[in-house]
Order: C-alpha cells, then structure tokens, then sequence
C-alpha cells in the first residue's frame, strides 16, 4: 500500500468499495470523452475535477454519480459528454488505456497536480460559460480552464 504525502487528498478513499472497477471506469470514460485530445497533465486535471466534486459534498457521492449527475437531461449533465447524443463508444484504443492509467495514477495519489487543486470547475477555452467569472481560476492546461469555489460559495 502506497502512503499518500500529507498535502493530497487521499482521492482512493473517494471509490464506492462496491464497485471499485464500475468506478475506476468511469473516471476513465470522463477523461477520454472530456480530453482524450490532452496532454497527460490536462487529462490528470479533468480527473482531479471529478474526484474533487465527490468528495465537495455538493455533487453526488460516486464517481459514477458525478460524472453522469443529469444524464437524462439533454445539456443538463456536469459534463457535457454525457448528454449531448453522441455515442459513447471508445474507438481509439490507444487514448483509452491512457485514461485507464491516469484514473489509476490519480485516484491512487500517484499523480496530484498542485496548480489546479481542489478545483470543481473547468470548461474549454473556446466556451464562456456564464458562471466562469463567479469562480476562482487557478490554471489553464492545454484548452481547459480550471476553476473553484470561492471562499464561502456553494
């Protein structure tokens, strides 16, 4: 067992213990139909998004149920991936089992980035969100922008 440094969040302790393997999925379907298109840093980050989330208490309590929180809602999803009609099918092997790697290297503290943080927020860099401008920014790798709460926000 790998002991995580004291300034990480233990992200492992986030996996539903039911279901480790459906969690670690869909960590790695989050970071390859997010930003497969990423550098390793960029889809590390997406993925300390996720598990940020889970662990906020302001979204669902899975990994699952963050990444898919308002499927059934047609542009209503976290994430955009996961409502917007397109197939989820995997076609590039190669980015997949990269995703699978970097699920398993975030969630085992392995790899932690320090610039984006306990950020909960990220959008693409060719998008204005409207709530971006509420938010604290804390990095921009590759075409994400990355944001959190700021102090006392919900």
């Amino acid at each position: 067992m790998s002991v995580i440094p004291a300034d990480r969040p233990n992200y492992a302790a986030l996996i539903d213990q039911d279901q480790p393997a459906r969690e670690q999925r869909c960590l790695a379907e989050a970071i390859y139909f997010e930003a497969r298109g990423e550098s390793q840093e960029g889809q590390a980050s997406v993925a300390q998004v996720v598990l940020n989330r889970t662990s906020s208490g302001l979204y669902p309590s899975t990994i699952c149920g963050v990444v898919y929180q308002n499927r059934q809602h047609y542009q209503g999803c976290q994430f955009s991936f996961a409502c917007e009609g397109r197939s989820l099918r995997i076609t590039e092997p190669d980015a997949w089992h990269q995703a699978e790697r970097i699920a398993a290297a975030v969630t085992s503290g392995q790899t932690y980035l320090a610039d984006v943080g306990d950020a909960t927020h990220y959008h693409a860099d060719y998008v204005r969100p409207y709530w971006a401008h509420r938010l604290k920014k804390m990095d921009v790798i590759g075409h994400h922008i990355f944001y959190k709460l700021r102090r006392g926000q919900t």
